[in-house]
């Protein structure tokens, strides 16, 4: 018996992929609480039950069946129906088209911008205990209070996660983004499940470098072009899944809770709503979310030097780590989930 779920929204990307009739789509995974699919062309949408899985690729819908499809799984578009496999389809006819808000931002600049991000994820992170490695790289300050970096992941893939955290700190021009990436490349497809802690910090920093170089009233001058030939050269080191997030926050894409609060923080709102912003977006997943934060917030110390052209450290601060870290990032990589 085919079971029909109700899509309350869509994102736009797969609203627009979804629609276009030269699309073949198969299932590509599912797990708990989404089942993803991907196109000829290797694109990538997810469908989930979770407001924090709102992004452009996204359908949400009521409820998700407990019997999953299985990779491979034909999938086709038909009278505003997705339907999956054999037993399962998306009513897409009353779903709400989603595009992030735009808000213009308010007064100040990147540095104080980046300041008021500073405090709310000091806050969050303490308010609530943090989870992670990569929170507490880039939030050099903050007490570890919900995780201990050694203790996770070991001292080699400690020492590697300070390495890239460190080697990304010391970007201080737009011009040298794309070679300060270089040494960075350890971090892609480090960790463990669909989207690795490294892919997920990686993806917070460039959101946050891209959304601000939008809106800065002083140019950052960073060369995206040569940002997308080095993510290209990085698909191979990580799973489809990942690739496709990590691709769109570089490109200023985003779930809708990190898009809320980077909203938030440049639209002038309250301490007291940053964080729980912040919290919003920390929910996601089991790590992801702290991770992408300590992207964010690497980001746009980054963002405030090129702004301040200051030689200073940002508040990413393990730049002894670049000099004294691991030896080799391949002897530190863990096995990462792939998705064919």
């Amino acid at each position: 018996m085919t079971q029909t779920l109700e899509a309350l929204s869509i994102g736009a990307k797969a609203h627009e992929l979804l629609g276009a009739s030269d699309r073949r789509w198969a299932v590509l995974a599912s797990v708990s609480g989404a089942i993803y699919i991907e196109s000829n062309r290797e694109e990538v949408l997810w469908i989930a039950r979770s407001r924090s899985a709102l992004h452009g690729r996204a359908i949400l819908v009521t409820h998700l069946s407990s019997k999953r499809p299985g990779p491979g799984a034909p999938c086709s578009v038909r009278d505003g129906h997705l339907c999956i496999g054999d037993d399962l389809t998306v009513d897409l006819g009353d779903a709400a088209v989603w595009r992030p808000a735009r808000t213009a931002p308010g007064q100040g600049g990147v540095a104080e911008w980046s300041s008021k991000l500073a405090d709310a994820l000091n806050r969050a992170a303490l308010q609530t205990g943090s989870r992670g490695f990569f929170i507490h790289a880039a939030l050099a300050g903050l007490t570890a209070t919900g995780s201990n970096l050694h203790h996770e992941m070991g001292a080699t893939l400690g020492s590697a996660v300070r390495k890239g955290v460190a080697a990304l700190s010391q970007v201080s021009s737009g011009s040298g983004l794309p070679d300060g990436l270089e040494p960075a490349t350890g971090l892609v497809g480090l960790g463990e499940g669909l989207t690795p802690s490294g892919d997920d910090f990686l993806g917070g920093f460039l959101f946050a470098l891209r959304v601000l170089d939008r809106v800065s009233p002083v140019a950052l001058g960073i060369d995206w072009h040569r940002v997308e030939a080095w993510l290209r050269r990085m698909k191979p080191l990580t799973n489809k899944i990942s690739f496709a997030v990590l691709a769109d926050h570089a490109r200023g894409q985003a779930a809708e809770p990190l898009w809320a609060f980077l909203r938030g923080v440049l639209a002038e709102a309250s301490q007291q709503q940053l964080v729980q912003a912040a919290l919003r977006v920390a929910r996601i997943g089991h790590t992801s979310g702290w991770d992408m934060l300590g992207g964010v917030h690497c980001g746009s110390s980054v963002a405030a030097r090129m702004v301040e052209g200051s030689s200073q450290s940002s508040n990413c601060q393990y730049v002894a780590a670049a000099r004294h870290g691991a030896n080799s990032y391949g002897h530190c990589r863990r096995e990462v989930v792939r998705v064919c």
